[in-house]
């Protein structure tokens, strides 16, 4: 399937990609590594198996000590099916747990023939295959089982993925991150984990069929991270001369040390008709849907608009790959007629972040994730309103207050062995007795876990971990702080308020266990801002600029607006 449009518009042609998401995905969907089941979740694919099939799954257990979890399946046997109807005469077919631990196959017709295999299940990544043309049970491509006899009847329903379409749907515990269906030997059903962008719906997209399949089952699944591929303009050749207005902005003077450089670095762009004179908002789409940054050669950056307010300031969040004291990048707007912009998803924003909150929904009980990983919050606090906050607008909690999530995965991808990860954001408490205000937490002391918060009084913040627990001294929060804390694997805790390093001598072990739910701003009686966890450890130097971007006025300097002349030809800055 194409992923690029292209439009001829009299003697200017200007074209742009209609999506940014990786493989084989029309606009619309979000390809995803895996979708993860928690053993109430299933896909009901529609497909009936016939005797010319075969059905590959990429998979990987999360729990391989309960048996009966089937990766696909429709089998009907005499415990499952006690009035003996649904497996006469039909086709048994799926791969699941079975006894103590054995996987297993079933291929066969009226109910019977199930084989185990000499191979015990384990929470390792591998490739599972049943085929009904030579009755094999492969795994990673070696053969473990062969059935009795070959197939000559099909399965009476469709064929379930998570899960066995039976009466007891055997709903497994896994990350799924492909599947195949083969008629003949070819691909008819190619299955791809997906979201859907309209409403951030999680499932399998076939692409061979282009039909979405979402949860059947309860619950939700849970994503693994994105696959997104970098906006660019067809062809890689740049087509800033399409916009009638464009703007050159640079970073501050003396904002950022001459000798750094800092890798995926958010600026904070701030935009108003007082602040960039010959800006106006009425030269813009609605909501800013038609600006654009772009490096000096006009390769296409990402953004994501924060707050866009047509009275007063707007705040734009721009990733640059690597900012140094000499980057300058530029802004367009204004795209002249007949001109298609380049698509570009805001959560290529934030690449290698576990979860970005902003606080800026319009409802204030949601906390949508700016992130790939869309793990969007509710909140529990009661009489929540919407105030200014440090960066744009955030909300107020009179009441004590927590985020939930739902997230009982892992969140940084280790569980056991949390290696290097960020934690960032805003905290004010109404009182100074905040108790056990929480900025993020993910278990504790008494559980493997991780967790910030401020220990009692609004003195001390605390990084806690599995073993220990760890305080720092700092200001008190009944005015906004901006917190940033690193952990690196080893036990060390680096924690910076409002940019000021404060260090820990002892190891705190930071670890993760799937069940514990993923909470922030618990407890807390007043409000958070710019809620932010990533992968890796931010520098002492990159966790200050991230300090300036967001309360420096003079982080970023803006050039005059200036007017382009109309194009006569397609003409190509590079």
């Amino acid at each position: 399937m194409s992923m690029v449009k292209k439009l001829a518009c009299g003697v200017v042609c200007f074209a742009a990609a209609a999506a940014v998401f990786a493989g084989t995905l029309p606009a619309g969907y979000a390809e995803h590594e895996y979708l993860e089941s928690t053993g109430t979740q299933y896909i009901d694919t529609g497909v009936v198996i016939t005797p010319t099939m075969a059905v590959e799954a990429d998979v990987q257990f999360t729990d391989k000590d309960t048996k009966q979890q089937r990766i696909f399946g429709n089998s009907h046997n005499g415990t499952s099916d006690p009035d003996g109807d649904l497996g006469t005469g039909h086709l048994n077919f799926d791969i699941y747990i079975q006894g103590q631990g054995y996987l297993a196959s079933a291929l066969a017709e009226d109910k019977g023939d199930w084989m185990r295999t000499n191979t015990t299940a384990d929470k390792n990544r591998h490739t599972h295959k049943l085929d009904c043309t030579d009755r094999k049970y492969y795994i990673d491509g070696t053969a473990m089982t062969t059935h009795s006899t070959a197939p000559t009847k099909s399965t009476n329903g469709s064929l379930f993925i998570f899960a066995n379409n039976c009466v007891s749907n055997n709903c497994s515990k896994i990350r799924f991150y492909s599947c195949k269906i083969y008629d003949g030997g070819v691909v008819v059903h190619d299955y791809v984990p997906a979201r859907r962008v309209s409403d951030s719906a999680f499932g399998l997209y076939d692409t061979k069929t282009d039909v979405f399949l979402t949860n059947a089952g309860t619950g939700k699944f849970n994503p693994g991270p994105a696959i997104l591929e970098l906006p660019t303009w067809p062809g890689d050749k740049p087509r800033t001369n399409g916009f009638e207005k464009t703007m050159e902005i640079s970073v501050g003077e003396n904002m950022v040390p001459a000798a750094n450089v800092y890798t995926n670095f958010q600026v904070l762009v701030r935009l108003s008709e007082t602040r960039q004179g010959g800006f106006h908002y009425a030269d813009c789409g609605a909501n800013g849907a038609d600006i654009r940054f772009t490096l000096p050669d006009g390769s296409l950056l990402a953004h994501e608009i924060d707050t866009w307010n047509t009275s007063g300031e707007s705040l734009v969040w721009v990733n640059i790959s690597n900012l140094t004291a000499a980057t300058k990048f530029r802004m367009y707007w204004k795209p002249r007629q007949g001109a298609e912009l380049p698509v570009v998803e805001p959560a290529l924003t934030w690449p290698g972040h576990a979860g970005v909150w902003h606080f800026s929904d319009a409802y204030p009980t949601n906390a949508s994730d700016s992130s790939a990983n869309h793990y969007d919050a509710v909140s529990t606090a009661s009489n929540t309103t919407q105030i200014d906050g440090p960066v744009g607008k955030t909300y107020h909690h009179p009441t004590a207050n927590a985020y939930k999530t739902g997230i009982t995965v892992p969140l940084l991808g280790g569980i056991a062995n949390v290696q290097n990860f960020t934690i960032s954001g805003w905290m004010k408490a109404d009182s100074s007795s905040c108790g056990y205000a929480i900025l993020a937490i993910k278990g504790g002391v008494d559980t493997d876990g991780w967790g910030i918060n401020m220990q009692n009084k609004a003195t001390q913040v605390t990084f806690r971990g599995r073993n220990n627990m760890r305080y720092f001294d700092c200001p008190s929060i009944t005015t906004w702080r901006y917190f940033t804390c690193v952990y690196t694997w080893g036990g060390n805790v680096t924690v910076w308020v409002d940019g000021t390093n404060k260090k820990s001598s002892s190891p705190v072990y930071a670890s993760e266990s799937p069940g514990i739910e993923f909470t922030f701003a618990g407890g807390l009686v007043g409000s958070s801002d710019e809620l932010r966890i990533r992968n890796g450890a931010t520098s002492e130097a990159h966790a200050q600029a991230d300090y300036k971007t967001q309360t420096d006025d003079g982080f970023l300097s803006y050039g005059p607006v200036e007017t382009q002349r109309a194009p006569g030809t397609a003409i190509y800055l590079i």
